[in-house]
């Protein structure tokens, strides 16, 4: 048998795979069976008497034909640990953050794109400019903070836009400003200067004055009233302070918050500590939740650097929450005192963008979380940021060039750009797989036209009935009720997990033995156990499948070349057992878990599998009805690529039947696979010849670029 892989072959217990090969040497797992003395029929629950209890005897013996099963199991798996030192399982989760095989503009394709996306250019620059953005907002605000503690130097003002209303309430005060000045201290201790507004009308509502020869030191702007104030003590006032040192550089600052009455006349309000106030408690709370966000994502950072990248996602989630909590507690503390009318919308657009900003937080952490709609997210995030760049521009005429950059270019322009690379992605494999695609239509075309029209009309019905008795298809087991469930593992002596034998024993002892507490179903999510199944299972399948190709007039494909290409050989009459075993690539089992299954292995139903090749399409519905008749399988699901209603772009233009099949014999039960779910490949040979290694290639590099 040409082309046969040793990794792939079933060997007694105590031989190597590293070992010389010999063909002899592959037997059948039944035949394994018979070597060891193990009892054929299936392991049943332990026996017990008609009121509930177990015979002594009976459950010894039972656990003896157990343990002989354990054995059996152990020695038919033996290809399994010789496949590799390391878990597939472990390689898996590993293989979450690291798939080099995947094109980094085709991470957005998978079903993981934020976990796989740490490992590639793009996700880390973002996260590190997002760093960056979140360090930046702290250091600014750290110095909103600081500056009026050590005040601010000014030679000529400007204020505009001065309002005043009463503390919590939106009723606006109708106050007439005589004059206004500076004041420095952290007392009603103010410079004796004071200057009369200079054409100052409700029209324009904005001042300017120049009063001072050289720049003078303040941290408060007082004013003076028209007429004594009569009501509550603190009064709310916001306005915009433009002032300069040199009469060239100017600086503008929107300062909010309470005013103090400082004089028995109740004639002076004062505004103390500059723009972020020692009672404007939210820039305090601005400023670490900045500084708390950039240590989060500096550990992010920290670890993709040294390639832990599982840890990454959870403190992004936390950072996030910590902005929304934040964001959205903001927004009543901003309500409770701003000046909301009808002639302020100016006030409410941003209070809606900043509580908006707080839902499209949340909705950002969901997207990463569950791993779908992460680029829309973050686009909308960028969006509403570039929109309340603008309504702080119109409010309070200031510009925050890091907001604008970090918070709504960056984000906007990530999304831009992963848009741009995918639809250029999308448009080269199509041109790549554009000749194949055409080949193939034409063969689907030619196959249409020399086909009976009843036969596909057998196909399309059959093919019907089977999908709607067809169920979920997941890779599931189902656990026995053993009552004495601690006694059993104490005679049976499981072995400890610190080693390969003991880790490979143990798995299939908690596994394939299916010892549990419970009749249901679970699935089947862990890749080791898939594929010691598998190995367990293929002989079975290919005896199985032999019948069915004998029967129908088939062609079993028989395995790979060293040089990759496929071979194919009629079934010999003598019915000897074709064991070479054709199971999935490690490989390319874990890219299809994340890519496709977000890393769910029990989706995974093609790890064991088999191809027949028809010479027409009447033999592949015969071959297809005696696979239905047939009661030692259960069709779990089918696919008929020969449709016209189906999508061939999903395949590069390639049409088949694809079978999934759970093996009901005796000897699947005794090896407790009989819930495995393999794949059998019904192929028109007019598909099969034009197959060549550089159609597959290039077939493999348009599956990278789009993420299967």
């Amino acid at each position: 048998m040409n082309g046969t892989n040793s990794r792939n072959a079933i060997f007694p217990w105590g031989e190597r795979a590293e070992a010389s090969f010999d063909s002899s040497h592959i037997r059948p797992i039944t035949e394994l069976c018979l070597e060891g003395s193990v009892l054929r029929p299936a392991i049943d629950d332990p026996p017990v008497d008609p009121v509930g209890q177990e015979h002594g005897a009976d459950l010894s013996r039972f656990v003896s034909c157990t343990l002989n099963r354990y054995n059996l199991m152990t020695s038919a798996c033996i290809s399994a640990l010789a496949r590799t030192e390391i878990s597939l399982e472990d390689c898996m989760q590993k293989e979450i953050f690291h798939l080099k095989s995947t094109p980094s503009d085709s991470i957005f394709f998978t079903a993981k794109p934020f976990s796989s996306g740490l490992s590639k250019v793009p996700f880390k620059a973002y996260i590190f400019l997002c760093t960056v953005s979140f360090a930046m907002s702290a250091i600014i605000l750290s110095q909103s903070v600081a500056l009026p503690l050590v005040g601010y130097e000014g030679q000529s003002f400007n204020c505009s836009r001065p309002r005043f209303w009463k503390r919590m309430h939106a009723e606006e005060i109708a106050l007439e400003v005589d004059s206004f000045g500076i004041a420095w201290g952290d007392g009603p201790r103010l410079y004796e200067k004071s200057t009369r507004l200079r054409g100052f009308s409700e029209a324009s509502n904005s001042f300017s004055v120049e009063i001072y020869q050289q720049a003078m030191k303040f941290n408060g702007i007082y004013f003076i009233l028209q007429q004594p104030f009569h009501g509550e003590g603190h009064v709310w006032a916001e306005f915009n302070l433009r002032y300069s040192k040199d009469n060239i550089t100017f600086i503008e600052q929107h300062w909010r918050g309470w005013t103090d009455i400082i004089d028995s006349m109740n004639t002076i309000l004062l505004f103390r500590w500059g723009p972020a106030t020692t009672v404007n408690m939210d820039y305090f709370l601005w400023v670490s939740c900045y500084i708390t966000v950039t240590i989060i994502f500096l550990t992010c950072i920290m670890f993709i650097l040294i390639e832990k990248e599982q840890y990454v996602k959870p403190l992004v989630l936390t950072g996030i929450a910590i902005l929304m909590i934040i964001t959205i507690w903001d927004v009543p503390v901003r309500r409770s005192v701003w000046h909301m009318n009808d002639n302020n919308a100016v006030d409410v657009a941003s209070l809606a963008l900043q509580a908006l900003m707080g839902v499209l937080l949340f909705f950002l952490m969901v997207a990463i979380w569950t791993e779908k709609f992460i680029l829309l997210s973050i686009m909308l995030y960028g969006i509403c940021n570039l929109a309340s760049v603008v309504i702080a521009y119109n409010l309070e005429r200031t510009f925050n060039i890091f907001t604008l950059l970090g918070y709504g270019i960056l984000p906007c322009g990530f999304v831009i750009y992963n848009k741009i690379r995918m639809r250029v992605l999308t448009s080269s494999a199509h041109r790549l797989m554009k000749e194949d695609m055409a080949k193939y239509d034409e063969v689907f075309r030619s196959v249409i036209s020399e086909t009976d029209s009843s036969d596909l009309t057998a196909l399309e019905d059959l093919s019907m009935q089977i999908f709607h008795e067809s169920n979920a298809c997941k890779q599931t087991r189902q656990l026995l009720n053993i009552k004495n469930l601690r006694e059993m593992g104490k005679q049976l002596k499981l072995p400890q997990r610190n080693t390969v034998d003991g880790r490979l024993k143990s798995l299939i002892s908690q596994q394939l033995l299916r010892l549990g507490g419970a009749e249901d179903f679970v699935a089947l999510t862990n890749l080791d156990f898939l594929y010691t199944q598998a190995c367990m299972l293929y002989p079975l399948v290919r005896e199985v499948v032999t019948g069915w190709a004998k029967a129908s007039g088939g062609i079993l494909s028989h395995g790979v070349h060293d040089s990759g290409e496929e071979v194919e050989e009629r079934v010999p009459n003598s019915g000897e057992h074709l064991l070479s075993q054709r199971l999935k690539s490690p490989s390319r089992a874990i890219e299809k878990v994340i890519r496709c299954y977000g890393g769910d292995a029990s989706f995974l139903l093609d790890i064991c599998r088999e191809s027949i090749i028809f010479r027409d399409m009447a033999s592949l519905v015969k071959c297809l009805q005696a696979i239905h008749a047939d009661r030692n399988v259960h069709i779990c699901r089918i696919k008929n690529r020969h449709s016209k209603a189906y999508n061939a772009y999903e395949t590069g233009g390639y049409r088949d039947v694809a079978v999934n099949l759970q093996l009901k014999t005796g000897d699947a039960e005794l090896l407790g696979v009989e819930y495995h779910t393999f794949e059998l490949l019904l192929i028109h040979k007019s598909y099969y010849a034009i197959k060549d290694k550089d159609g597959h290639d290039r077939y493999v590099r348009w599956r990278n670029m789009r993420g299967r």
